[in-house]
């Protein structure tokens, strides 16, 4: 059968409506389909998705309040630029430029923080922010077989990460005033992919498997916190002070099985899976390097405050956050059907899911103890098209609609407890992008 599909980056359109969201930050399909083609192009994308996650919180030790969290989820935007070079007739080059991880979570200041008996405040969490650049560049090798091609490829994964996260340490309501605030920065460090793909370009038939690397970091910041008056107890006054910490982290290694046929004239059908060890990505451990400027106090030393604090201060310039303890599986298929020689359209079904046990320290009748990130299990409905300007020049665009499972954070070390119920949601995503020959 021989299959006249002119479709070039349809699947790709479909796909980048749907919000990947794997692990809770993943925002990137992690494809590099890019690669494969026979033009040298530049392809230019762009994504966002609106994600409309409400929940409730109460604590988890005495008492029954119930605060509603609102909207805590930030808009989530995707940019990507892509090139491909043809430099041999047996080698292909190219490059993408995107955002591949991101997060943007935040409870209004001290909604969360309230008085469970007087004295004894409950303090939650109110804002993650993780940001992130990557410039991917990978070569392929065809080799001509009987039927079909094969290709090997590999290249370099350039990648920089860093964040922020904060939290109310009081119930005074006093804004940022009264928070623990850690800034990182992870520069840059350097990964790789790994791939092979077997095609007949005749029927629109490429199977491809891609590894990408874990990537490790050193991330170094500013830690800016508040010596609660209910710390240090009586006739003294809330202390703030400075320090600089380190910790180690990494974005996960993943693996990404593709497929797609043409299974009749002008009809086009593709599977993606897609694996990322998230589970070894379990908590962040800030490690405070002891110079401590305080203010106000008097002449006191950190370790005064401390020792009058009987030693609760220490966990404020070596705080830790709870991340992700299962895998993630995303799984994607589709359909595509060119309908006339310039427009094509498409539709695709895809799912999130978590892979393995909840880890230990979960408590029951949780999903997971990180009420920073939520991340629910989803499926997504996305719909796409392509149209061909000119012969050089293509356009496209998806639109997707994400539906989120029920999902209950709860984390036991938060001063008091805090559990954070958030019902099923729904997030909305449009997708724009194009493509020029060159």
């Amino acid at each position: 059968m021989k299959n006249t599909l002119k479709v070039s980056t349809l699947a790709a359109a479909i796909l980048a409506a749907s919000p990947a969201m794997a692990g809770g930050f993943d925002k990137s399909d992690h494809s590099f389909d890019i690669l494969f083609g026979d033009d040298n192009v530049i392809t230019t994308s762009f994504s966002q998705t609106a994600v409309n996650t409400k929940g409730t919180a109460n604590q988890v030790y005495g008492g029954d309040q119930n605060i509603g969290t609102g909207t805590i989820v930030s808009d989530i935007v995707s940019p990507e630029v892509a090139l491909r070079l043809n430099a041999a007739d047996n080698v292909t080059c190219a490059l993408k430029v995107e955002e591949p991880y991101g997060a943007e979570v935040g409870y209004a200041d001290d909604t969360l923080v309230y008085d469970r008996s007087p004295g004894d405040a409950v303090t939650a969490p109110i804002a993650t922010k993780y940001e992130s650049q990557s410039l991917t560049v990978g070569c392929g090798y065809d080799f001509a077989l009987s039927t079909g091609k094969f290709t090997v490829l590999a290249g370099p994964k350039i990648q920089s990460v860093k964040g922020f996260f904060s939290e109310d340490l009081s119930s005074q309501n006093a804004g940022s005033a009264d928070n623990l605030e850690v800034e990182l920065d992870a520069g840059t460090e350097v990964g790789y992919i790994l791939g092979a793909a077997y095609s007949i370009p005749e029927i629109a038939l490429r199977a491809s498997i891609i590894y990408h690397s874990q990537i490790d970091y050193s991330a170094t910041g500013t830690i800016d916190s508040l010596a609660p008056l209910s710390l240090l107890g009586q006739g003294m006054q809330d202390q703030t002070f400075t320090t600089t910490g380190k910790t180690k982290t990494f974005t996960p290694q993943s693996v990404e099985l593709a497929l797609q046929s043409g299974v009749a004239e002008n009809t086009l059908a593709f599977v993606n899976v897609r694996w990322s060890e998230y589970s070894k990505l379990s908590e962040l451990n800030i490690e405070g390097d002891g110079s401590v400027a305080l203010a106000n106090a008097g002449g006191a030393s950190f370790d005064d405050m401390n020792a009058l604090a009987g030693g609760a201060l220490t966990d404020l310039i070596d705080p830790s956050l709870s991340l992700f303890h299962q895998d993630t599986l995303d799984v994607a298929l589709g359909m595509g059907r060119q309908l006339t020689d310039k427009l094509a359209i498409g539709a695709s079904y895809s799912a999130s899911l978590k892979l393995g046990s909840k880890s230990s320290l979960v408590p029951d009748g949780a999903d997971s103890d990180n009420v920073r990130v939520p991340a629910s299990e989803t499926q997504t409905f996305s719909f796409g098209g392509e149209y061909a300007v000119t012969r050089e020049f293509t356009v496209n665009g998806g639109l997707a609609y994400t539906l989120l499972d029920s999902y209950t954070a709860e984390d036991p070390d938060t001063n008091g407890g805090l559990v954070v119920r958030f019902g099923q949601a729904e997030a909305t995503s449009f997708q724009l992008g194009m493509s020029y020959a060159l």
